[in-house]
């Protein structure tokens, strides 16, 4: 008998040990994928102390996001992208752009993401003139993080225009993060964020993710993912259109950001990116009736993507409202034809 339980206990810690080198193994491959930065990080955010700011990237690391093969650089900052001199140099007109996963780009090369592409294209459009751009934004944002990062972090790099990204579930308020840090941005359990040999099966193995959830969930483990910690609330299609039901208090939000940019002399621009659904419905002229009226009635600089996407001879989404390479550079374009009335001689 003892024997037997000493021949179990040797090939549970084999096991053990077994998992444990492949788990290593993985890490070291995900570490050689983006060996061309030199600090690379298995955590790239953190619960952020801004006021009403759930998370915040951490400055000066890089690192692969959970799920792709993109590797994400921080600046000392703490937003995606190249380094921001502060302060600002003479003669540069700054851009600043706050948004959601949608100008966080987090599937993208950071060069096919539509705030980064904006210098570029302004220089063509006004030779002569300099730009930069500071991309503040994180997925999973919605506005009320926008607006408070603006006010406590942006405004200091001397931002001349502040562009804010707007999706139609920007007016869902997300859960605060979990203090012990055991879960996710939305509430879900990280699992396939923290093990590269979870990851690994899941891509690799067809159906495995359905069969480890289900054999964890047997034994009392939240295996939830973002999308199901959010089912029928901030991803349902319906509840997300319904911009009347929650306007009042997504309202005010958009004219405390339009106070803080003349408190600080820069422009404020609103550009709204469509759903699948509103693309796909020709009778409809807005994407967001309500913020159309609001910028008219304020003279905020307002871009609906709507019809230019509607207008696009392919395809320009990923999904319901992400956009692909193409999307990305279609948005970038009609931005910066939309900005360059606003530059002062």
């Amino acid at each position: 008998m003892k024997k037997l339980v000493f021949r179990v206990i040797i090939l549970l810690f084999g096991l053990a040990l077994g998992l444990f080198a492949a788990e290593v193994a993985c890490k070291i491959l995900e570490l050689r994928a983006a060996r061309q930065y030199r600090r690379v990080s298995s955590a790239i955010s953190r619960p952020s102390r801004i006021p009403d700011v759930r998370f915040e990237l951490i400055p000066n690391t890089s690192g692969i996001t959970p799920g792709q093969d993109k590797v994400i650089r921080i600046n000392s900052h703490g937003f995606r992208g190249p380094e921001i001199a502060h302060p600002k140099p003479e003669g540069v007109f700054r851009l600043a752009v706050l948004g959601d996963s949608i100008a966080f780009g987090r599937t993208l090369e950071e060069e096919d993401v539509f705030p980064y592409q904006l210098p570029d294209l302004l220089r063509e459009r006004v030779p002569g003139r300099q730009f930069d751009v500071i991309n503040a934004s994180l997925s999973g944002r919605d506005t009320w993080e926008e607006v408070s990062l603006l006010e406590h972090r942006v405004l200091d790099l001397q931002p001349d225009l502040v562009i804010i990204q707007i999706c139609l579930n920007d007016h869902v308020r997300f859960p605060p993060p979990d203090p012990s840090a055991h879960r996710g941005a939305f509430g879900e359990r990280r699992w396939y964020a923290y093990s590269s040999l979870l990851a690994l099966l899941d891509e690799r193995v067809p159906g495995f993710r359905n069969h480890h959830v289900r054999i964890a969930e047997r034994f009392g483990f939240d295996m939830r993912t973002a999308s199901e910690a959010l089912r029928d609330y901030a991803i349902d299609i319906a509840h997300i259109h319904d911009i009347a039901a929650h306007w009042d208090i997504w309202r005010p939000l958009f004219l405390r950001a339009h106070e803080l940019c003349q408190q600080h002399h820069a422009q404020l621009m609103l550009v709204v990116f469509p759903t699948s659904r509103l693309i796909g419905m020709p009778e409809t002229a807005s994407a967001i009736p309500e913020l159309t009226g609001l910028a008219r009635e304020h003279n905020i600089p307002l871009v609906d993507l709507l019809q230019p996407f509607r207008d696009a001879p392919g395809s320009v989404l990923t999904d319901y409202t992400h956009p692909n390479v193409q999307g990305q550079r279609l948005a970038a374009q009609t931005i910066a034809d939309a900005v360059v009335p606003l530059l002062t001689p």
